[in-house]
């Protein structure tokens, strides 16, 4: 469940309704009024143990606070927050402060002062917008395919500002991203989302010996320059389709589809294709694989765009590598979200590697062809290049020692942005990339939001304000573990082996915190005729909670745990979007 608000809305409602912090008591002290009250004439006040009411009263609602969020306010995952003594302490201890310098000091007058003619000569709180009751807008839950929309922009943003950064040093993947499957596909779409994924690609390489070799692994995909040989010296298996290996040809029929017709049909929508937009201009009478004509015909510049057989939603990104259907699945309590086609070896078949080629094209006077080249990628080669190459080490990699070292330090989110991106994969260069945009726009937060334009000051500073920062500084002081470590948080999917522990990013405004409060706790002004204590006391204690509540939904937190492997768990970082 939630953080327990009606517990805090009904206890600190009933707190108000009694009027039982009789001392100082109901009529705040002013410097013309001659107090009774044996606290003011304390010869020597002393911050945090000079007794009263009003700190009762504060120390009170820190406890509330606390109650209501101590094993109830948790992530959207479900991890609970859990504190420590000293964090109650700065808490209780700052809120007694805050209240009764809020009492020594006074505020704004409740009422306005107005003339005979009914003109306001003196704003009170009943008309000053700083103490306007606090009526925020409802939350809605958040839509999570939205939600992957906005982190899907944010990558884009970072590959966009950084990929040419050395500082960053980011990746280029070979097995970049697939666009916008399901797994619902059919044969034919299917066929035709891989034709314009490779499409694409071609039409974005310059170097023209590089289209060449291209262009000949992808007219290599399928049986028809395979079908007519007499065997390649009779050492090539797999005949007459070569380049896809067993595991491959397997995994495609596991998903529901004909291996055959994937190759075939892949490779002729994109030979067709590239022919159109790099015609025919002279007599050719070799077959087009046994001339030198054909390769002159492909690296001509061409003359137009490639006509893609699909509509691609996603555009190219080879900054983002396509998690494999097997490397994140490890059933039955962790399947794999990714659509049951992309295995790793799928993947690495219809992604283009340079420098793979054996052999060369080779044609009888009939034009019928004799050899063609092969282009392996065994089942060995696909864990080393993209499992092990791509996948570990440039994609998911993190610094296990330098986290955990970060996370048991005194002040967590300096040590972890001192952390050289270099040192992990692009999950963790984006997720640190974030964390100090994060940390940018809290450090300019506060300057943002606007001050409260009240006619006086307050001695010693303003104690809302400074509830704001105690209530910030309460959450610092739970170090590591604001939430505990048993549940994990996307894309982290389970806590080990980085134990599941949140660095703190940012826990909100101090500023906007402080402000709010001050709406809260003057909130139900409109009881101009003192009624029975119970409505304004439940409406200041309602909108108490609802700053709370929209406080908790700024935290941004770093969550340390792993995801679930065949291999066992690996180490991954993520934030958590949300707390409730």
């Amino acid at each position: 469940m939630p953080a327990l608000w009606p517990q805090f809305i009904a206890n600190v409602s009933n707190n108000i309704t009694s009027q039982g912090y009789k001392d100082p008591g109901s009529i705040p002290p002013r410097d013309n009024i001659d107090s009774k009250n044996l606290n003011f004439q304390t010869p020597v006040y002393i911050p945090l143990v000079t007794p009263s009411g009003r700190r009762d009263f504060g120390e009170m609602v820190a406890n509330e606070y606390i109650a209501a969020v101590k094993s109830m306010a948790m992530t959207h995952v479900g991890a609970v927050h859990t504190n420590n003594p000293a964090a109650e302490q700065i808490l209780i201890k700052g809120y007694g402060e805050a209240f009764e310098r809020l009492y020594r000091h006074h505020d704004l007058d409740l009422q306005d002062t107005k003339d005979k003619d009914g003109n306001i000569v003196k704003m009170g709180k009943e008309s000053h917008p700083s103490y306007a009751d606090f009526c925020p807008d409802p939350i809605e839950a958040p839509d999570p395919i939205e939600e992957q929309k906005k982190q899907d922009k944010k990558f884009d943003a970072f590959v966009h500002e950084k990929k040419s950064d050395n500082y960053w040093d980011l990746y280029k993947f070979r097995f970049f991203q697939f666009p916008c499957l399901t797994g619902e596909e059919t044969q034919d779409e299917l066929e035709k989302i891989f034709a314009s994924r490779l499409l694409q690609q071609f039409e974005n390489i310059t170097n023209k010996n590089t289209k060449w070799e291209f262009y000949m692994w992808v007219a290599c995909l399928g049986h028809h320059n395979y079908s007519n040989s007499s065997g390649f010296g009779g050492n090539w298996s797999g005949l007459p389709w070569p380049n896809i290996n067993d595991k491959a040809r397997s995994d495609i029929s596991s998903a529901g589809y004909n291996w055959q017709h994937l190759a075939d049909n892949v490779s002729t929508l994109c030979v067709d294709a590239i022919h159109e937009v790099h015609p025919e201009e002279e007599e050719n009478t070799w077959n087009y694989f046994n001339t030198s004509h054909l390769r002159k015909r492909i690296q001509k510049d061409p003359t137009g765009s490639i006509v893609l057989p699909y509509e691609l939603d996603c555009p190219l990104n080879q900054w983002k590598i396509q998690v494999a259907y097997d490397f994140e699945h490890d059933p039955p309590e962790y399947p794999s979200s990714k659509p049951k086609i992309l295995t790793s070896n799928v993947i690495a078949t219809f992604s283009w590697y340079p420098g793979l080629k054996s052999g060369n094209f080779s044609a009888n006077s009939e034009g019928v062809i004799t050899n063609a080249p092969k282009f392996t990628k065994s089942k060995n080669w696909v864990k080393s290049k993209f499992e092990n190459t791509e996948w570990r080490d440039n994609w998911r990699k993190v610094p296990e020692g330098k986290l955990r070292q970060a996370g048991n330090s005194q002040n967590p989110q300096e040590s972890l942005l001192e952390i050289n991106p270099k040192s992990g994969g692009t999950i963790f260069k984006f997720q640190m990339w974030q964390a100090l945009k994060e940390k940018e726009a809290a450090d300019l937060c506060d300057e943002k939001e606007p001050d409260a334009d009240i006619p006086f000051s307050f001695a010693e500073g303003d104690p809302y304000l400074e509830m704001g920062a105690i209530t910030i500084s309460y959450w610092y002081a739970c170090l590591v573990k604001p939430f505990a470590p048993t549940t994990s948080a996307p894309p982290a999917l389970i806590p080990p082996p980085l134990t599941g522990i949140y660095i703190p990013i940012y826990y909100g405004s101090a500023k906007r915190l402080g402000n709010n409060l001050r709406k809260a706790w003057n909130t139900g002004k409109s009881f101009s005729i003192l009624p029975a204590p119970q409505p304004p006391a439940l409406a200041v204690a309602t909108a108490v909670a609802a700053c709370y509540a929209l406080h908790l939904l700024e935290f941004k937190l770093l969550y340390l745990g792993g995801i679930p492997t065949p291999a066992g768990p690996v180490p991954m970082v993520g934030f958590v979007p949300v707390v409730f």
